[in-house]
């Protein structure tokens, strides 16, 4: 039976292993320091940190903050995260359940969430549960000995 419930220290080995894994499927390293460094600002700021688990065994993950804007807070998850072996049982919903449960208690009226346009069944849950989108967000890489030239006026 999957239960939902706040993260604690001592899921840190199978949420790490969660973590490598999200990493791999997106085609990123995984950074053993920034994960350990982000557990922690969370855990200090009273940050929601939700986990799905299994037999001891963590198999989903959902992070919920809150942040502020001119004219109120909102709040934010930054990510929702299922094992491949687990999705499509209804896990990434109670995740963002328990996510938006915390933010409402903590005062916000509006919760975000941002995910890759090719993400498509995470769009699809999201939706699933009410989010709508609101904002398209676009990425310019660049590297440090890139000449950046100012762009051309248009011709008339």
């Amino acid at each position: 039976m999957i239960t939902v419930r706040e993260y604690t220290d001592k899921d840190y080995n199978t949420a790490t292993e969660l973590m490598k894994k999200l990493t791999e499927l997106m085609g990123e390293k995984f950074n053993e320091f920034r994960w350990k460094t982000s557990l922690l600002a969370r855990k200090s700021q009273q940050e929601g940190m939700f986990i799905a688990i299994e037999d001891e065994r963590v198999v989903g993950m959902s992070f919920a903050e809150l942040r502020g804007r001119e004219g109120g807070n909102f709040g934010y998850i930054s990510s929702v995260i299922v094992d491949e072996d687990y999705r499509g049982q209804g896990i990434g919903e109670l995740l963002i359940q328990k996510a938006v449960m915390h933010l409402g208690r903590r005062g916000v009226n509006t919760v975000r969430i941002n995910v890759r346009k090719e993400a498509v069944g995470a769009i699809k849950l999201y939706e699933k549960v009410g989010f709508k989108e609101k904002f398209r967000v676009m990425e310019l890489e660049i590297s440090k000995d890139q000449k950046w030239e100012k762009p051309k006026p248009p011709r008339a």
